[in-house]
């Protein structure tokens, strides 16, 4: 039976961890895929005043040159947010950083900022807050954009790429909970996080071949009674709380990362309708603790 060995560091804010079978563990390709995620990290925090994106950020209504990754990434978020009817938004950095989740992690909202951010949606509302050029790979931001609510889901994709592409059988990423694998000869079986308290779990699910995603504000609160957190109603920049969490089972993590940040951030009847016409393999748990889970998402639920 061939031993797994596990490699953890900090990134993302978070953690990533990678499960390799032990003629792979501690080589070159390990090494290329905390690289991999780091500069990631480096070229797209909105916490780093350096970073490729607070570049594009600091340059406002003007067109300015863009590579052509962050073209596609944004072409890739436009469609999904065309999908989920303006729900996910990238351009949600203003907001963030405006209710407190700043670089400086101050977690001190502004006050009166929801205010005039209502007189300023409906001043702009009619312009367009992005506009590429992709001919000559321009780029024009009317605000500032935000790739939080997929870059976990982007690295793992990338970070599989790379395992794929040695001719690893079988592999397990963990992107601080969210989870891509490979399986020829191993089951993989996650378990899913309670969406409150941190040392339980709620269940469990076989994840063989598959890309499993979550949203929960479980751990990103603030507030003097916790009211707010990091996933925003773009339609009326609040903390969006019908949803205790979101678990999304497919294939790209990219696609699944951004659905369940759209989704929850929807409400939980909002988010039932999205999954059903997006055919989405998905459990939902409401603040009121109703469960949907949908006919393909075979997770064991605990009692």
């Amino acid at each position: 039976m061939t031993q797994f060995y596990s490699e953890k560091k900090d990134v993302f804010g978070s953690f990533l961890e990678i499960f390799l079978p032990e003629n792979y563990f501690k080589t070159d390709i390990l090494d290329k895929c905390f690289q991999e995620a780091q500069r990631i990290q480096n070229k797209y925090s909105r916490f780093d005043d350096n970073s490729y994106l607070n570049k594009l950020n600091s340059n406002l209504n003007k067109w300015q040159d863009i590579d052509k990754e962050t073209l596609v990434l944004i072409k890739k978020s436009l469609e999904i947010q065309k999908k989920t009817n303006g729900y996910f938004d990238i351009t949600i950095n203003e907001t963030l950083e405006n209710l407190g989740y700043d670089k400086n992690y101050t977690f001190k909202g502004k006050k009166n900022y929801l205010m005039k951010k209502k007189i300023i949606n409906l001043v702009h509302s009619f312009l367009p807050k992005i506009k590429i050029d992709e001919i000559n790979l321009k780029l024009y931001l009317r605000k500032k954009i935000d790739f939080g609510g997929f870059g976990k889901g982007y690295a793992l994709d990338n970070i599989y790429t790379i395992l794929n592409s040695n001719n690893i059988k079988d592999f397990l990423i963990n992107a601080g909970g969210d989870i891509r694998c490979k399986s020829t000869t191993k089951d993989w079986i996650s378990y899913l996080a309670h969406p409150v308290d941190k040392t339980k779990i709620i269940g469990e699910i076989k994840i063989n071949n598959l890309t499993l995603v979550g949203s929960a504000p479980t751990y990103r609160h603030w507030g003097e009674n916790n009211e707010f957190h990091h996933l925003i109603n773009p339609k009326n920049n609040k903390s969006q709380n019908e949803v205790k969490c979101i678990f999304i089972l497919g294939d790209e993590g990219l696609y699944l990362d951004s659905m369940s940040t759209a989704l929850f951030v929807s409400g939980y009847k909002n988010a039932i309708s999205f999954s059903k016409k997006l055919n989405l393999n998905i459990l939902i748990i409401s603040n009121k603790n109703e469960i949907y889970k949908s006919y393909n998402f075979n997770a064991i639920l605990y009692d």
